[in-house]
Formats: C-alpha cells, sequence, structure tokens
C-alpha cells in the first residue's frame, strides 16, 4: 500500500515550495495544530463520512507530516447504511495491517 509506504519512510510527503488549495491547506493546519497540542489535549481525530481504511490512514500520514510525536486515536465514523455495513470489513483491514496495529 502507498499509505502503508510513506507512513514508514522518513522523507517528506509534501514538497517545500507546494501552495496547497484553501481546504487542503485548512487540513493541513488542522494536523500542525493538533501536532504542536500537548499529548491528551485532543483526544481523537474524527473523520466524517468515512468509508474505507485509507481514509484512516491518510489522516494518520498528514499527522505524521505535520510532526505529530504521538500516535493520536483516529475515529472514523461510518454514517451511511452502506458504510454502517462494511464498517466490520474495513476495521478487520485496518487491524490486519501491521503497521496500524503497532499503534
Amino acid at each position: 500500500l502507498l499509505l502503508i509506504r510513506e507512513l514508514n519512510s522518513k522523507r517528506p510527503l509534501l514538497p517545500r515550495n507546494w501552495q496547497p488549495s484553501a481546504e487542503t491547506r485548512e487540513v493541513l493546519d488542522t494536523c500542525q495544530v493538533i501536532a504542536e497540542a500537548p499529548q491528551g489535549s485532543i483526544a481523537a481525530y474524527v473523520i466524517s463520512m468515512a468509508k474505507t481504511p485509507s481514509d484512516v490512514l491518510a489522516v494518520h500520514l498528514l499527522l505524521k507530516e505535520a510532526g505529530i510525536g504521538f500516535a493520536m486515536p483516529v475515529a472514523p465514523l461510518f454514517e451511511t447504511l452502506d458504510d454502517l455495513n462494511n464498517a466490520n470489513d474495513v476495521m478487520t483491514q485496518l487491524l490486519n495491517i501491521d503497521w496500524y496495529r503497532g499503534l
């Protein structure tokens, strides 16, 4: 998986001179605030409308890119009927990833 490879990589994900869109900048700034907050002061990063394991892994990657020094819980919200029906499979897939189990 690309996301797992990037989570294990020591190189920066984003180019130094890259200019993100306003929406992307907001997400990156949110991750930066979380990374700079004292551990335990923010309980979890909640993902609305989560559908796949990559939704969870992508948040972990962005938090890593922001320089977080601790394992922030990432809580996927499965909000549609289809997503709720698939939630067990999604969580099983996540728990079958060595990197994720090591959090």
